[in-house]
């Protein structure tokens, strides 16, 4: 229920999780609808990576090869463990 009230806002430029189980991790990063997913970590931003939301947060990338693919979904994950 927790990752369908979050992926139910208007916005969706990043999300982040905290877990210990890697299996969570993934799932929780596959599940929620955000350009980009931080899973136990906050520092998501780096100039060689895509940046990008969805719904009103944006559409499209800018940065990494995804810049070029702006009508395509992409996420950016980072797990921590």
């Amino acid at each position: 229920m927790r990752i369908e009230r979050a992926s139910a806002s208007v916005m969706g430029l990043s999300a982040y999780a905290f877990t210990r189980s890697p299996t969570r991790a993934r799932r929780t990063v596959a599940e929620l609808k955000a350009g980009m997913v931080g899973v136990n970590s906050f520092a998501l931003a780096a100039s060689e990576a895509p940046f990008g939301g969805t719904n009103f947060s944006g559409m499209g990338r800018e940065g990494g090869v995804e810049g070029i693919r702006d009508c395509l979904d992409v996420k950016l994950a980072q797990v921590v463990f």
